[in-house]
């Protein structure tokens, strides 16, 4: 016979207690600013790319249309380095299949301008 518990361990509570304060603490204030500044920076690139996200958060969709034109960009990123998921029906509606792009306080300026370039070069060759 098998038992099964759908309770969560004690601990769990108490390191969720201890992020909350150091939250409440300021311990993270750094790496947020950090965040902050390169989901702003990414946006702003995108941006001069014609590219607009209505986005406020990390999480920063690009939109490609086609489901089928997402995961073969997904997959492309993920063959340079990069783990981008593809968004597609039914989760999104038909035609406005994204990129799911998830910006991290670790990421540097330099890895978020080299992640739009694949982008970049990946559309223009499935255009050519």
């Amino acid at each position: 016979s098998f038992v099964f518990s759908t309770a969560q361990p004690p601990i769990l509570a108490a390191m969720i207690a201890r992020i909350v304060r150091n939250f409440q603490e300021g311990a993270y204030d750094d790496r947020m600013l950090h965040l902050r500044s390169n989901a702003e920076f990414l946006r702003s690139k995108m941006e001069s790319l014609g590219r607009q996200s209505t986005s406020q958060s990390a999480i920063v969709p690009f939109l490609i249309g086609d489901a089928r034109d997402a995961l073969d960009m997904s997959k492309h990123l993920e063959t340079n380095g990069f783990d981008v998921r593809a968004i597609r029906p039914p989760t999104v509606a038909e035609g406005s299949s994204r990129l799911r792009i998830t910006v991290h306080s670790c990421h540097s300026t330099e890895s978020i301008a080299r992640l739009l370039a694949t982008v970049l070069d990946a559309d223009l060759h499935s255009r050519n």
